[in-house]
């Protein structure tokens, strides 16, 4: 299977959502090439995406899935949702195909979304792996000035 420009590099992960493993962590954006992002946004938006996108770099959530987060346009989501862990910016929402959202929820993916803040999507995506009982609480053998240049 060939893999798209943005898709290339993600490895896959170690970290279970019961029988499936967590292999993705993802962002939904509403433009199909980084070249056609519109940078015109109002500000709340642009903290959405940007608080959205940033929180996937959280050292606990890259050791857990073992994997660097990536992107897919938000009008040609993930075919095969299972394993990924999705933040949706309100502005993706409605690019969405009209079933995927109950499809990608039925194959067990994280979906975060309605949220504002770097800190909610981040303590959303923590307490997903949490919930699953597969990331320690504090994450054990985070190096914590890592975790805290990451969160300055």
């Amino acid at each position: 299977m060939e893999r798209r420009g943005w898709e290339r590099g993600v490895t896959r992960g170690i970290l279970s959502f019961g029988t499936m493993k967590l292999e993705h962590l993802s962002i939904l954006l509403p433009c199909q090439s980084l070249e056609d992002f519109s940078l015109q946004r109002e500000a709340d938006e642009a903290e959405q995406l940007l608080s959205a996108w940033s929180a996937l770099w959280h050292p606990a959530l890259i050791r857990g899935a073992q994997a660097v987060p990536g992107w897919y346009p938000a009008d040609s989501p993930p075919g095969e949702p299972a394993g990924h862990l999705v933040m949706l910016p309100d502005c993706s929402a409605a690019l969405l195909p009209d079933d995927w959202l109950k499809q990608a929820e039925a194959a067990g993916a994280r979906v975060i979304r309605k949220l504002q803040h770097r800190d909610e999507f981040l303590a959303a995506a923590l307490k997903q792996l949490e919930q699953l009982e597969q990331l320690d609480t504090p994450p054990a053998g985070l190096d914590a000035d890592l975790v805290a240049d990451f969160l300055a």
